[in-house]
């Protein structure tokens, strides 16, 4: 099993999911499925039903959907939760704006699809991000913690303080994010940040 995997994205198409899911069981690396992903949980177990899976989450408003979330990738055999942690709310992304971006309502949103289903192509994808907790915090970290046995991930560290915190809050490993950039403008390239770190990360 190499050291890399597949970093979960937004909702893809039904052939990129499986391309995705299909060419990391391949190449024997994690697949990370994310919530906005296109396929469900179930669909992506039945397509590489003997490939390293880890699901990850945004922290949402309603704490019953999260823990139906995290129950179902602990039962569908997901051996890690992904939490990202740097989008409370969703940054002012000029390009998708200049692009009109939209969620097309045959392009499906996965676990979130019964509650977006009904609005116009263009409210979505909107609708789908408003689920997400603005107030996520090193409290939310540990409530999820509580809530599930599979070791919990923190996508989005950026400095060696958060690090530091990760480590305190007794998560099992982070991932270095910025995001790809779209997030926070003017964050530093996550290429430069792991030697800021020295010896602070050692899980």
């Amino acid at each position: 099993m190499t050291p890399t995997c597949k970093d979960p994205i937004r909702p893809e198409t039904l052939t990129v999911v499986y391309g995705f899911c299909l060419a990391a069981e391949r190449l024997q690396t994690c697949f990370v499925h994310s919530t906005y992903a296109s396929r469900s949980l179930e669909d992506v177990v039945q397509a590489t039903p003997s490939s390293l899976k880890w699901f990850q989450l945004y922290a949402l408003r309603d704490k019953e959907l999260n823990k139906l979330l995290l129950k179902k990738a602990e039962e569908l055999g997901y051996k890690a939760i992904v939490v990202t942690i740097d989008t409370p709310t969703v940054g002012v992304r000029y390009h998708e704006m200049g692009n009109k971006n939209c969620l097309p309502s045959h392009i499906s949103c996965g676990v979130f699809e019964r509650l977006i289903e009904g609005y116009p192509e263009a409210k979505r994808f909107e609708v789908a991000t408003k689920l997400m907790d603005p107030e996520i915090s090193w409290v939310t970290v540990d409530w999820l913690k509580s809530i599930t046995t599979l070791p919990i991930v923190l996508k989005g560290i950026l400095t060696a303080e958060d690090a530091q915190l990760a480590v305190e809050h007794g998560v099992s490993a982070i991932i270095v994010s910025n995001h790809g950039g779209r997030q926070l403008d003017g964050v530093l390239a996550t290429v430069s940040i792991p030697r800021l770190f020295g010896d602070i990360v050692t899980f």
